[in-house]
């Protein structure tokens, strides 16, 4: 493939900075439109700190020049948009879903088998915030298990440089099993009751996509792009007392549970088809208006 002898209708980037700048070149060159979609805002607005100030102020630069020139928007999540205003202007922007493979996630088969409530968290020990909201939940669940005296257990799974300062945390409580990285995450899905995500980074987490797919009965926090990835299937609480509250009724009640389950499954049944008719409207309407 040569992007430069090959002829396209439209040009697609996932990101503003490297590619999108070589997007918008060769969109140039071959008059032709260039609509850009932007999966989060942590790199962009170096929500991560990983970036010098030098290298933020071209990325910047680069990516607000790029943005100007798109003639299409498309983000995961409102949440999405407004964190990104407050740095760039984003004109004509559409919000649409990320589409997952839910085949695939729905087609685990039970790996880790413990005869009593199994609750499952996935996330990316990689960053701070994700970290946070891990310690948060076993901080949560160690509460109801000293209020009740019932058994449970929690499964983490997830790599990252926080891994082994979760291990280390994680030793003070029973209940407590911390997977590492896992590539079998369908498996690993099919083995949870419930699935609990808490995070104070994430701009549309694919993880609770994934966990609605697998069928499983969802909770998550109030936090940037979650509850537009949750939906109306699951549960966004406000907060820790909330989750507690939240979490404690759904271990002992199973209608709820099912109901739940039903929610995930008929959410994700059409979930894709009607990603991706939101994304070839938008592809459409770009070439046809640019014609």
């Amino acid at each position: 493939m040569n992007l430069i002898t090959e002829e396209y209708d439209l040009y697609l980037t996932d990101e503003p900075f490297a590619n999108g700048l070589l997007a918008f070149i060769i969109s140039s060159i071959k008059n032709k439109p260039l609509t850009v979609t932007l999966r989060g805002w942590g790199d962009l607005t170096n929500a991560h700190n990983e970036y010098s100030n030098l290298k933020f102020f071209f990325l910047r630069l680069i990516s607000n020049f790029v943005l100007s020139k798109a003639d299409r928007i498309i983000v995961l999540s409102k949440a999405t948009a407004t964190e990104l205003n407050k740095i760039y202007n984003l004109r004509r922007f559409y919000v649409i879903e990320r589409p997952i493979d839910v085949k695939y996630y729905s087609g685990g088969k039970r790996s880790i088998k413990y005869s009593i409530p199994t609750i499952l968290t996935v996330t990316n020990l990689r960053y701070k915030n994700k970290f946070r909201g891990v310690v948060e939940v076993i901080e949560v669940i160690n509460k109801i298990k000293k209020k009740t005296g019932n058994d449970v257990v929690l499964l983490v799974a997830g790599g990252g440089k926080y891994l082994d300062e979760l291990k280390e945390f994680a030793k003070k409580f029973d209940f407590v099993e911390v997977l590492g990285f896992r590539k079998d995450v369908p498996d690993v899905l099919a083995s949870a009751d419930i699935f609990v995500y808490v995070s104070y980074l994430d701009a549309f987490p694919s993880v609770i996509l994934e966990a609605q797919a697998a069928g499983l009965p969802v909770i998550c926090n109030n936090y940037g792009g979650l509850p537009e990835s949750c939906g109306w299937a699951g549960i966004v609480v406000k907060d820790k007392k909330d989750l507690e509250q939240v979490l404690s009724k759904l271990l002992t009640n199973k209608k709820i549970q099912r109901k739940l389950r039903y929610k995930s499954y008929k959410k994700m049944k059409k979930y894709n088809a009607v990603a991706v008719e939101k994304y070839v409207r938008v592809w459409d309407e770009t070439i046809k208006e640019y014609k």
